[in-house]
């Protein structure tokens, strides 16, 4: 079974992600406006950003990741009342993954939480699609431009969520309760601003 550890900046965070390969999960790249607001809120989008202000994401089910140690630093924005729950570690600022909601068993893994090894990018196979590409900053390369977010792309991701939806049962979710509950309050940007 292929696992990446997890480690925050600081390493008051720590656990793994389990299953990691291109069949189980998405290796994709989003360059969406509230993607770029989330890495910018943490820490300027420095280290969290590509040059064109895409991040780096590895879809898979919550049930694959365990947090170890620190579970009392993770911490949850929300860019709007409605937005994605945005999980990050309190203490250091390090982005962890983003969730829709307890009913979905989905998150995307921000490639700043992965404790990176010479085995890293083999186990997360290829960049399979770079989403949101219209709202990239400055000038994409030209074969991330050809390349997009292909239709078997999309196909994938919205397959593996509704084979997860079916096959996690009462499987646990880091993130949520049993009941759905989000295990911290999350705090909404919308409505703190800085």
């Amino acid at each position: 079974m292929n696992c990446i550890s997890l480690k925050c900046k600081c390493g008051a965070v720590q656990g793994s992600v389990s299953h990691v390969s291109p069949m189980v999960g998405n290796h994709v790249v989003c360059y969406c406006k509230d993607c770029q607001a989330y890495g910018n809120h943490l820490a300027n989008g420095e280290g969290i950003l590509d040059e064109w202000g895409g991040t780096e994401i590895y879809q898979t089910p919550p049930w694959h990741v365990t947090i170890d140690k620190g579970m009392k630093e993770i911490q949850c924005l929300r860019l709007t009342p409605k937005g994605l729950y945005r999980w990050y570690a309190g203490c250091c600022n390090t982005p962890v993954g983003n969730t829709i909601s307890a009913r979905f068993p989905f998150i995307g893994l921000v490639h700043t939480i992965f404790d990176k090894d010479d085995q890293t990018d083999s186990m997360l196979g290829p960049v399979k699609g770079y989403h949101k590409l219209e709202s990239a900053i400055g000038e994409v390369p030209e074969e991330i431009q050809r390349y997009g977010m292909p239709k078997t792309a999309t196909f994938r991701v919205f397959w593996r969520l509704f084979k997860w939806k079916f096959t996690g049962g009462d499987k646990p979710n880091p993130f949520f309760d049993p009941s759905g509950h989000c295990i911290c309050e999350p705090r909404i940007l919308s409505e703190n601003p800085e």
